[in-house]
């Protein structure tokens, strides 16, 4: 379903990829489905927690707001541009506020570390933010709540949308979806139909 399409995971590659004149082959074959999603011990540990992430989320949230609720929600294409999508851990709904997008995050490195610390740690931040700028852009909603999850509990810091950065961002990874991606999806195609 997600070939040669750019998910926000991987947007910041993307967009470091195409700075350079050449893009990595490697990079084009993530994006095209062509490696697998090999376990790791961090994988591992991001879906095993992911859920307890959320669940402690919620409970904080139900009794901070009138009417709570979570909706977990699949891979959404960009509508002005559908090769460029996101999926979200949730979205948060409730009577008293607009909706928002709910970004979990369970670093395995830093799994033994206090939540606040983890999330005020600028090397982390820089790793999410244009994901979640992603997100909020394609979702048309203007706050996230990004959610450190470790073994010691959760911290949740509030993202604001900048529509100055996504647009700017988009642009990009349409030259480089037009530049990259799309030749290098033909040549594979082509190869295929060739086979046959």
């Amino acid at each position: 379903m997600r070939k040669s399409l750019i998910t926000a995971s991987n947007f910041e590659k993307v967009l470091n990829a195409g700075q350079r004149d050449r893009c990595s082959p490697s990079l084009l074959k993530q994006l095209m489905g062509e490696y697998s999603n090999a376990s790791s011990a961090s994988l591992d540990w991001g879906r095993k927690k992911e859920e307890t992430a959320l669940h402690l989320y919620i409970k904080v949230n139900r009794k901070a707001h009138q009417k709570a609720c979570m909706q977990r929600k699949g891979l959404l294409l960009y509508e002005n541009m559908p090769y460029i999508g996101c999926s979200v851990d949730g979205i948060f709904t409730c009577k008293c506020h607009t909706s928002k997008v709910i970004e979990v995050k369970c670093p395995y490195s830093a799994r033994f570390d206090n939540p606040k610390d983890v999330a005020e740690d600028k090397s982390h931040k820089n790793d999410y933010y244009h994901q979640i700028q992603g997100q909020m852009g394609i979702y048309g909603l203007d706050k996230c709540d990004l959610v450190i999850y470790t073994s010691k509990g959760i911290f949740v810091t509030n993202v604001d949308f900048d529509p100055i950065f996504f647009n700017n961002m988009v642009t990009k990874l349409d030259k480089f979806y037009r530049e990259h991606l799309l030749p290098y999806a033909i040549s594979i195609w082509r190869t295929c139909d060739n086979e046959l």
